[in-house]
């Protein structure tokens, strides 16, 4: 899996060039490895771990579908139970029949027909260049669903993420796949896995030696700034995840690479984010709000509270609603809107449901107010009074309560706000009695 390649894979190398005004010649390693038939395939001469890399368990890829046509390696992504995404370069003029695909494989030795899973349509790019590598991506349909395990699961596809900043400069991402461990050497048994980094946004055009043969707009620039690690030879269409929130996420697929591991010569990886609208012709998106976090309320004047909040879905509509009132509020695209209709003085809580998802998120508790004002302002008594809802003529007065002595007080008519907190006077108009909650910002 170091190295990257032509990395389909066929028995001798071959060699391209990227279509550009600065001409680079690279030696693309088709990675074509000669396998064992499942019927003779026996456990093969122990391999060294890809350079910087480890042998894994296919639970830890549970995506990662191993793909065979005659003897050349790939593989592929599972990013729905019937569809598997991969490097056109690998499957390009190949019909279903001609291409063995198994899932849940840890060791290739292991594959046989509890593994394979038949297909049922391929489809390559329709801009894919054989002459450049531009576009290299295919779809494969498969005949029946794959059973979601702990070895067979689907990836995420980056729905949410923001393709002009996505992944970034210097982020962490996983490479795995059963290619060769060396530019010379022989597939891996073992699925074999290390980590990378991302060597470019989105905005940088630049990668290693490669020159204006490469396009950041339609590729990842990813592997080590010494080189090392890399994927190579028989891991074309293998995927490069980055972690989006906390959801691994098929950022790219392996397409092409000069040698494997030379640190001028990182691995080039089809960017997902660029072709996401071809493949939810496919595949439509299925996204799941997920549960707002960082619930925060700011209690305003006339019983109104401002809940806001961050979402990590795409944009929803959120309802909101304030316990053990029914007061709601609800806001589709902007996280945050406006409840009305509190009693001051009432503690609440805002609880933010993403429509169409079970996903709760809930505020600290919070106390409704009648006033508002920043520290360091100096309220009438006339307003205070009017704040506790008492109207009329007659002399008014005020005393903060004892827990309130840090956030306010009172000095002959005026109620004197002093730091942010909930602040709350007693008012006394002719013969009747009121409470003034009133919140202090900063």
């Amino acid at each position: 899996m170091p190295g990257q390649g032509d990395h389909g894979s066929a028995v001798t190398s071959r060699t391209r060039r990227f279509a550009a005004a600065t001409i680079v010649v690279v030696s693309v390693l088709a990675g074509a490895l000669h396998l064992a038939s499942p019927a003779t395939a026996s456990a093969p001469a122990r391999l060294p771990a890809i350079t910087g890399g480890t042998p894994t368990q296919i639970s830890s890829d549970p995506w990662d579908v191993a793909l065979i046509q005659r003897d050349t390696l790939c593989s592929g992504s599972m990013i729905a139970p019937t569809w598997v995404l991969t490097a056109a370069h690998c499957v390009f003029g190949v019909q279903p029949s001609g291409i063995s695909a198994y899932v849940g494989l840890t060791n290739l030795t292991q594959r046989g027909p509890a593994s394979q899973v038949a297909l049922a349509g391929v489809f390559v790019h329709p801009q894919w260049d054989a002459g450049t590598y531009a576009n290299d991506l295919a779809l494969l349909q498969l005949q029946n669903p794959v059973a979601q395990t702990a070895n067979t699961k689907v990836i995420s596809l980056p729905d949410i993420a923001d393709p002009a900043t996505w992944p970034a400069k210097g982020t962490p991402a996983i490479i795995s796949g059963w290619g060769s461990t060396s530019a010379t050497g022989q597939a891996s048994d073992q699925l074999q896995s290390a980590t990378i980094q991302v060597l470019g946004g989105p905005a940088d055009s630049q990668c290693g030696k490669y020159g204006l043969s490469f396009s950041s707009t339609r590729s990842i620039c990813a592997g080590m700034p010494n080189g090392v690690i890399d994927t190579c030879q028989g891991d074309s269409g293998s995927g490069l995840v980055v972690t989006l929130g906390s959801t691994p996420t098929l950022a790219g697929v392996t397409s092409a690479g000069e040698g494997c591991a030379q640190a001028d010569y990182p691995g080039i990886y089809t960017r997902v984010t660029t072709y996401l609208p071809w493949i939810r012709q496919y595949i439509p998106a299925t996204v799941t709000p997920a549960a707002p976090a960082n619930v925060t309320v700011q209690a305003l004047s006339q019983g109104r509270a401002l809940v806001a909040w961050t979402a990590s879905a795409a944009p929803t509509t959120f309802t909101v609603t304030a316990a053990p009132s029914a007061q709601t509020c609800s806001a589709t695209g902007s996280p945050a809107c406006l409840i009305e209709g509190l009693v001051p003085g009432q503690t609440y809580t805002a609880a933010v449901v993403p429509v169409g998802s079970s996903a709760v998120s809930q505020s600290a508790p919070f106390v409704a107010v009648a006033g508002a004002g920043r520290a360091g302002v100096k309220v009438p008594a006339k307003q205070v009074a009017s704040w506790a809802n008492l109207k009329g003529a007659g002399t008014i007065k005020m005393a903060a309560t004892a827990e309130s002595a840090a956030s306010c007080h009172v000095v002959v008519k005026q109620l004197v706000l002093d730091a942010p907190g909930l602040c709350i006077v007693k008012v006394r108009l002719g013969k009747k009695l009121g409470t003034a909650f009133v919140s202090v910002k900063p």
